[in-house]
Parts: C-alpha cells; sequence; structure tokens
C-alpha cells in the first residue's frame, strides 16, 4: 500500500510539473512575441498603425445610402468612391508631399531622407503590384519648389506622439484636410498628370509612431481625402522605408495584420495564420528581420496573397474560405460596419 501510494503521489506531482511547464513555455512565446512586436499588438512596436479607429470609424447605417455601379466597376455611395481619394491600387496616382515642422525645421538633408525613403517605398509597392500581374506608378516630387510639394502652417497645431491620443490625431487631421481643401487644388493634379488617385503624405519631423487615415466607405462626416502621416524618428531610431510602404498600402485596404481588429475582419486566427506561412508580410511586420530594427534603404518584406486581395490585386484567395471575415465588401476598401466599428 506504501508503495501504491507513493506511485500515485509520482504520478500527481509528474502531472502537475507537465502542467506547470506547458503554461510557462506557452506565456515565454507569448512574452516573446510581444516584445518583438512592441509590447503590444496594436502599436507595431511603435513606428506603424493605422489611425486611432474612434476617429474614423463610426455607425452611419442610420442614413440613408444611395449607391451606384458605374460602367468600369466603381462603386459610388452618396456619389463618393468607395476607395476613397486614393481610388485603385492600380493606374497612376498623385502622391502630394506636405511637410509639417515639429520641434525644429526640416532641413536639407532631413527632406532628402524623405525623398529617398519614398523612392524605395514606392518602387516596392509597383514591383510588388507588378507580381500579381498590376501595374501601378506612383507620382510624386519631394523637393522644394515643386507642385508635388507643401511646407504646411497650421497655426502650430499640436503633434501627437501617442497613437491613442484621438483628440490630438483628430484636431490634426481636421487641420491637414482644411490645408489641402485650400492649398491643393487635387483635381487639376490628377488631370495635369494623368493620374486616376491622389494621395497625401504627411511629412513631420518629431518622433512618433507612424499611422494612416484612409476614407471607410460609405462615412461621410470624415476626410475623403486619404493620408499617411510619416514620422522621421520612432521611439529607438528613424523611420525607414518598409514604414512608409505599411502605411501607404493603408489607403488602399491594405488590413494590418499584426493584431486582431473586428471592424477589418481580422481574428486572431487569422494573425497566426499570417505568421505561419507569411512571415514576411509587410502588413505584419515592417523590419526586415524579428529583433533587428527597421532596414533604412530597402525594403525586405513582401507583400502575400492576403494583402494582395485587399488592395485588389486579386479577386478571390483561398484563405476566404478559412477566414470569411475578411470578406471586404467593396475591392480595395474600408467599411464602417453597422456595428458601429
Amino acid at each position: 500500500m506504501k508503495k501504491e501510494r507513493t506511485s500515485t503521489f509520482t504520478v500527481i506531482l509528474l502531472t502537475v510539473l507537465i502542467a506547470f511547464t506547458a503554461l510557462m513555455v506557452s506565456l515565454l512565446v507569448y512574452l516573446c512575441f510581444s516584445m518583438l512586436m512592441g509590447g503590444d499588438f496594436g502599436h507595431g512596436n511603435g513606428k506603424y498603425d493605422r489611425g486611432p479607429s474612434k476617429y474614423f470609424g463610426g455607425n452611419v447605417s442610420g442614413n440613408e445610402v444611395k449607391k451606384e455601379v458605374l460602367e468600369d466597376g466603381t462603386v459610388l455611395l452618396n456619389g463618393m468612391d468607395t476607395r476613397g481619394s486614393s481610388g485603385a491600387a492600380e493606374g497612376r496616382v498623385v502622391l502630394v508631399s506636405l511637410f509639417y515642422d515639429g520641434k525644429k525645421d526640416w532641413g536639407d538633408d532631413m527632406r532628402a531622407e524623405a525623398g529617398s525613403n519614398t523612392d524605395v517605398a514606392t518602387q516596392f509597392i509597383e514591383s510588388s503590384a507588378a507580381e500579381y500581374g498590376k501595374d501601378i506608378e506612383f507620382v510624386y516630387d519631394t523637393s522644394a519648389g515643386s507642385d508635388l510639394n507643401y511646407d504646411m502652417d497650421l497655426d502650430d497645431v499640436y503633434i501627437p506622439s501617442n497613437i491613442q491620443d484621438v483628440q490630438g490625431w483628430g484636431d490634426l487631421v481636421e487641420a491637414v484636410d482644411k490645408f489641402i481643401i485650400k492649398k491643393v487644388d487635387s483635381d487639376a493634379l490628377k488631370d495635369e498628370y494623368g493620374a486616376t488617385g491622389i494621395v497625401y503624405a504627411v511629412f513631420l519631423n518629431d518622433e512618433g509612431t507612424c499611422c494612416a487615415f484612409p476614407y471607410y466607405a460609405g462615412d461621410t462626416r470624415n476626410s475623403f481625402n486619404e493620408m499617411c502621416f510619416l514620422y522621421y524618428n520612432a521611439k529607438d531610431g528613424k523611420v525607414g522605408p518598409s514604414v512608409y510602404a505599411h502605411e501607404m498600402l493603408h489607403l488602399f485596404g491594405a488590413r494590418d495584420l499584426y493584431k486582431e481588429s473586428v471592424e477589418d475582419g481580422t481574428t486572431t486566427d487569422l494573425v497566426r495564420y499570417t505568421m505561419l506561412n507569411f512571415p514576411d508580410e509587410l502588413m505584419l511586420y515592417a523590419e526586415d528581420s524579428y529583433g533587428s530594427g527597421i532596414s533604412q534603404g530597402f525594403v525586405s518584406n513582401s507583400i502575400s496573397e492576403i494583402t494582395a486581395y485587399f488592395v485588389g490585386w486579386l479577386d478571390d484567395i483561398p484563405e476566404l474560405e478559412k477566414f470569411p471575415g475578411m470578406k471586404s465588401e467593396y475591392p480595395a476598401s474600408f467599411t464602417v460596419q453597422d456595428d458601429g466599428t
């Protein structure tokens, strides 16, 4: 009997130890991934993200929405292209550069770096589109004096460094939108350069988390002008072209794939699936390799079929059957959901 009790106690002890070990391993894996991703999936390691959803989201289901489909397939809701000012992620797109001074003025060297990052980022998107049989061309000029380059005087509007500063971002986006409407003849620029879409890159010579503010189909309360905010520095170094490309792709409908988002149809399972099958996906991780920081002068990431679907380069992908919630109502668009998200 004594031997039997000892044997039973040993089995129980071993079971507890195995369970405890499994728990610790799971916790360690989670902590390691969390550290790599900046400690919060929603902050993109403090370098890149989409703007606060509380600002550009909202329930518009109570509003009357008039839908119209043009001959070329363009969908208009209340007369507005569901894809926002960017239009489709193909053809020619004008990229307007808007420089806003933070703690100090933009110097020539800093402007040159912003221009170089823009070169690399747009070339990456163009070459990625070609891999999916699509043709997109960005027209831009970050040099002073260009009709595609502006210095903004926003009466010292506060530059938020915290991505969750909803009020701060709301004020800044509103100020930039007013500047665009007043100072930039967007229709004339599209006509001049033979473009079908136009987007705005706001360069901030400060430190913070880069983010993008895409237009939401059916939302008449927020800006139709799609813009991304590109800081000179992140919390641990200079922002590189991979982050530029990440934010620009948001303007064409690309979702963040490093965090769950009910409004985007991005589930935790989809995040895990992307990590396992497309670990170098740009919308998952905008760095050249885990833990090595943002690359300067090149983009080593790739655009998977998931992002290709979101931006409209692919009409159908196998993942839609596995993750039906990611299906987009309108191609290359963000959509406000009826539940207010």
